[in-house]
């Protein structure tokens, strides 16, 4: 990261280290599909407290708001950014702050809570503690990648433009339509866990396993995640019924 002297560098990473520990899932936004939609959505306190009593916690927007929140609260001006990830899947979305005149980016649904300045020329780095990542602007468009022994792969593209907290909520309510798995993701013994439904993966700096096995699946949702057997078995129930 590019922070320049004497700007409030601990501030800003103890506060995302904070935030480090909240692991990615689903799972709790399928539990509130059978509300009515504008009760659907997880406050930033609701994340927090489901977080700090069982370990739960959000997706790319429950994450990303209640980041966006604690920025500007301690007073450092953050909005969401659409970016473009090659799949024809719901918009995807990180989080820019600003510190003077300089971005940084930020994105808990990618694990990344190292902010990565966006830099007008050359690149600037940082990692999860699994793999690392590095961020470079080309053509006018910012494209990140993440590094591992093995390769390097374009994980998105996007343009820093700012976008309203009034649309960032709508594509929030509509994502809830768009669930079609169970999907949970944490770094676990310098390892990233990563389930969809009955896939497990633990990916590392040097190997990646794979397997397909729902009691496995369910173990480390009760494990990692925060959910009982019984949560995760009326989750995908839930979710059986949405499908259909």
């Amino acid at each position: 990261m590019c922070f320049k002297k004497g700007y409030p560098v601990n501030t800003i990473n103890t506060l995302l280290e904070d935030f480090s520990e909240i692991p990615y899932e689903n799972l709790s936004k399928i539990l509130r599909l059978p509300l009515k939609r504008h009760q659907r959505l997880r406050s930033p306190e609701i994340l927090i407290s489901e977080f700090l009593q069982s370990g739960r916690g959000g997706t790319c927007f429950s994450l990303n708001y209640t980041v966006m929140k604690a920025l500007r609260v301690n007073g450092y001006p953050a909005w969401p950014v659409s970016v473009h990830t090659g799949r024809n899947s719901f918009p995807h979305y990180a989080v820019i702050f600003s510190i003077r005149d300089q971005s940084y980016l930020v994105d808990p649904g990618y694990l990344l809570y190292s902010p990565l300045c966006l830099k007008e020329k050359g690149s600037d780095y940082g990692t999860n503690g699994v793999l690392d990542y590095e961020l470079s602007k080309q053509n006018g468009v910012y494209a990140l990648y993440s590094l591992d022994s093995r390769n390097c792969k374009v994980r998105y593209t996007f343009t820093p433009e700012p976008v309203g907290d009034r649309l960032f909520i709508h594509h929030w309510i509509r994502s809830y339509d768009y669930i079609s798995a169970l999907v949970a993701s944490r770094i676990v013994d310098n390892s990233i866990l990563y389930i969809n439904d009955d896939y497990v993966r633990f990916t590392d700096a040097h190997s990646v396993q794979k397997s397909y096995d729902i009691d496995k699946a369910n173990k480390y949702l009760s494990q990692y995640f925060g959910f009982t057997r019984e949560e995760i078995d009326r989750a995908r129930g839930i979710l059986r019924i949405h499908e259909s």
